[in-house]
């Protein structure tokens, strides 16, 4: 920061740096020619006053802050009013503009209400038309130890220009989210039916051997069957002409023993004929 010494003329403000730390208004130096601001505080010795400190410092140096148009837009712009209502530092569509160019703005009035009050600030943004006649919004911020006001303001078609373009963005990033969604969607369901289809077909597969595997076994079942069957059939025929067979034995039987008898009764009757 540049400092240089310069004299207080106002006597009110040197009565009450005899007190007090005060910080003047901006104004032109008669020595430099430069926009400065003058600070000026008591200065005692041995709690003794001994005279008065003035520091008068470059404005221009808080002229440069005021006046970064870094993330300001196209039209937004802050800068810096004394309580009388004159421009105190540049104006961003306006050329020398300090101490000559008067805001009668809402947003001053509304600011300078703050003076003498605890509320320092109001962050409320309103509507309102600015130096140049044109519609913006804006706020501001009250600075009790200067009395000044720092306003902020910005032409309102940008800002709904901005806002339009932010709520686009946040649409296509909402659709590119749902797009997201649903081909994470249609990804997670092809391979979960894919998944699905593979265990499906293993269990129709396992179905279809186990069904083959009954089928077979069935097919056996029905043979063994037939073949019980048969031999059955075959064991009862064999039955029926093993008893014929015993029959005829028994019925040969009877004869050879019936013969047998009548043949022993021939011999009988044959020796009694020839003992006669």
């Amino acid at each position: 920061s540049s400092f240089e010494n310069d004299t207080i003329t106002n006597k009110d403000v040197f009565e009450k740096s005899l007190k007090e730390t005060v910080i003047g208004e901006v104004h032109v130096s008669e020595k430099t020619k430069q926009k400065i601001i003058n600070i000026s505080s008591p200065i005692t010795l041995n709690e003794e006053f001994v005279g008065v400190l003035v520091i008068s410092y470059d404005f221009e140096k808080i002229n440069q802050v005021s006046d970064n148009k870094f993330e300001l837009g196209e039209t937004g712009e802050t800068y810096l009013v004394n309580k009388d209502g004159y421009v105190i530092t540049s104006l961003r569509f306006k050329e020398d503009a300090f101490l000559k160019q008067k805001i009668d703005s809402v947003n001053l009035k509304n600011c300078l209400k703050h003076a003498g009050n605890t509320h320092l600030n109001h962050k409320e943004v309103i509507s309102f038309i600015d130096y140049q006649g044109v519609k913006v919004l804006g706020a501001h911020s009250y600075i009790p130890e200067t009395q000044w006001c720092l306003l902020a303001e910005k032409d309102d078609r940008e800002i709904m220009a901005s806002i339009n373009h932010d709520i686009k963005k946040t649409w296509m990033f909402i659709f590119a989210i749902v797009g997201l969604i649903t081909v994470v969607g249609m990804l997670f369901n092809f391979l979960l039916t894919r998944s699905l289809k593979k265990e499906v077909d293993a269990k129709t597969i396992n179905i279809k051997n186990q069904s083959n595997k009954i089928k077979e076994q069935l097919k056996k079942e029905e043979l063994i069957t037939k073949e019980k069957d048969r031999l059955l059939v075959g064991q009862k025929k064999a039955q029926i002409k093993l008893e014929e067979q015993i029959k005829e034995m028994e019925k040969f039987q009877k004869l050879t023993v019936n013969r047998e008898l009548r043949m022993i009764e021939l011999k009988k009757e044959i020796k009694k004929l020839e003992s006669k």
